[in-house]
């Protein structure tokens, strides 16, 4: 699948994509878990760790996390649609639209630096909790399982 959209890449060389969000379902009623199978790649796919990427999930479906798991039973459509929300707006070049960015924190401004045309933004959603949980935990771009 391809990073900067939702649809399927006719081009096998392609080289911004991501695979497709693998779920699994354990537990009935109010102890259902929602469990992502290839979290470790998918983060990998998009060069954000693994942590960032389950956090917000929490954030956007008001639930609690741990490791690879989410409280509660959530489609694979909704988890496509926040997983997109979440790359247009913390991954994406504001400029080239290409997904070649880095996080740079400085005391409390976060800059999302582009790879590909060296483009600098700090127009993210500041209302967002992500944002302090970024700034808090100091990010890199490294994969944490």
């Amino acid at each position: 699948m391809n990073i900067t959209n939702n649809e399927n890449m006719e081009d096998e060389f392609f080289r911004y994509k991501r695979p497709d969000i693998v779920l699994n379902y354990e537990g009935h009623g109010k102890n259902t878990k929602t469990i992502i199978l290839n979290l470790l790649e998918l983060a990998n796919s998009l060069s954000r760790p693994s942590t960032e990427i389950m956090k917000y999930f929490s954030y956007e479906f008001g639930t609690q996390t741990k490791q690879n798991t989410l409280k509660g039973m959530f489609s694979k459509t909704d988890m496509n649609n926040i997983l997109h929300k979440y790359i247009q707006e913390y991954i994406v070049c504001s400029l080239c639209s290409l997904p070649s960015t880095s996080y740079k924190i400085k005391k409390s401004k976060i800059k999302i630096i582009c790879s590909a045309c060296g483009n600098e933004s700090s127009k993210l959603p500041s209302e967002h909790k992500i944002i302090n949980y970024i700034q808090k935990n100091k990010i890199s771009n490294k994969i944490v399982m």
